[in-house]
């Protein structure tokens, strides 16, 4: 699996992290746009306990996601994302908003 469809960056580059609540009819713009833009930045979404399709777009879309059982909140999903990026290897975590 190529390192950013797996949300594992080479070489300590760059990863977006994307809290997610709900999000499935906004998220496919977002990162239709961000592959456009950043080809090879990898993306993980982090769906905050959503009751739709959040989790199944975003993985579709290429992203590695990260599923929280409970709404916890934004604070608490950017952290999720955060611990995720840098342990997968990120050099930089940028944040940016689903919608």
């Amino acid at each position: 699996m190529p390192a950013s469809e797996a949300g594992a960056p080479a070489g300590g580059a760059p990863v977006i992290v994307i809290p997610a609540l709900n999000a499935a009819a906004t998220l496919p713009a977002v990162l239709r746009r961000l592959r456009e833009v950043l080809p090879a930045t990898p993306v993980v979404v982090v769906d905050d306990g959503s009751d739709d399709a959040t989790s199944a777009v975003a993985k579709d879309h290429g992203a590695f996601v990260v599923w929280l059982t409970l709404t916890e909140g934004k604070g608490r999903a950017l952290a999720a994302g955060v611990r995720v990026a840098l342990a997968r290897g990120a050099s930089t975590v940028v944040t940016m908003d689903a919608d």
